[in-house]
């Protein structure tokens, strides 16, 4: 009996110990791989321009600016042959000239997936000799707990013309509550808020760059946890009789903190094309936004350091 319970805890120990082999933690392992995520975000933000776009020539009153509206809604590669036809005929010249305001226009992702993962498996057999007056009891056990953690950080640049032309987008993607990084995220709300302030209320102008910026910061954070601990316990027959108890000790957390901070520029004046070769390209500037969105993370992370030390 022993020896038939020694040979089962330690299948059952090893096959658990067997299912968390991978020494790196990666996003696939419980949702979609870094470039499947990547692609995904793309798209939306993809998605998100072509929408505010066709919002905007929905409501104007040129037939052609409504006809292009409905062929973009049809099939949205229509914008991209616009674009890199760098001609207006099919659209009024006013709303010609608004799109080619933004054709400048950039937008970049800055990407932090941080990943822990922490296992903790242990064993343990203990022997029981009962007797009239007392029990004498001998335990054994061993276990091993391990900690894991990677850390994702890089960035993403598109200029909106290049967003206009992506390619393998397919269908639109869901939200997914779980991993929400893995699903649409909102860049639809965030798009539609940057050109309701730049083209209403009027984001103010970097007078260094000639452009308005908008940054937003989204962080979602998943907890999983899982916990079996089974224990076998053998009632003594009589005084005298060993009782043997045998127990597992399986537990699993794991923690996904993705964070995706999002800026967009766009030039408050459309460059000429003698100028364009000696402009500042949008995606240095939404560059420069980001690197300073870091640099002021990285500050108040340390204020808030120095502050609970204090």
């Amino acid at each position: 009996m022993k020896r038939a319970l020694y040979f089962c805890s330690a299948a059952v120990l090893g096959a658990f110990l067997s299912s968390c082999t991978s020494v790196h933690p990666l996003p696939e392992d419980v949702t979609d791989n870094t470039v499947t995520i990547v692609n995904k975000i793309r798209c939306e933000a993809r998605g998100a321009v072509i929408q505010a776009i066709i919002a905007y020539l929905e409501k104007r009153d040129d037939q052609r600016d409504r006809q292009f509206a409905a062929t973009l809604k049809a099939d949205e590669r229509a914008l991209g042959n616009l674009i890199r036809a760098r001609s207006g005929k099919d659209i009024s010249k006013q709303s010609y000239d608004y799109l080619n305001r933004y054709y400048y226009g950039a937008i970049g992702y800055d990407f932090k997936l941080d990943i822990e993962r922490e296992t903790n498996n242990a064993v343990s057999f203990s022997l029981i000799d009962a007797f009239r007056n007392h029990d004498r009891r001998f335990d054994i056990g061993a276990g091993q707990r391990r900690v894991q953690q990677a850390t994702r950080d890089f960035r993403i640049l598109d200029e909106f013309k290049e967003l206009a032309t992506l390619r393998d987008c397919g269908g639109k993607s869901e939200v997914n509550i779980a991993y929400p990084i893995a699903g649409r995220i909102g860049l639809a709300e965030t798009v539609s808020t940057f050109l309701a302030l730049n083209d209403l209320a009027g984001l103010q102008e970097n007078k260094e760059t000639s452009a308005t910026k908008f940054t937003d910061q989204l962080l979602f954070t998943t907890t999983l946890t899982g916990r079996v601990n089974p224990k076998l316990v053998f009632d003594p027959v009589g005084i005298g009789d060993t009782n043997p108890e045998f127990g597992l000790t399986n537990e699993y957390r794991r923690t996904d903190k993705h964070q995706v901070t999002v800026s967009i520029e766009v030039p408050t004046k459309v460059p000429s094309a003698a100028a364009v070769p000696d402009a500042r390209p949008a995606k240095r500037q939404v560059e420069d936004n980001l690197n300073t969105k870091r640099g002021q993370d990285a500050l108040d992370a340390l204020i808030l350091l120095e502050n609970r030390l204090n």
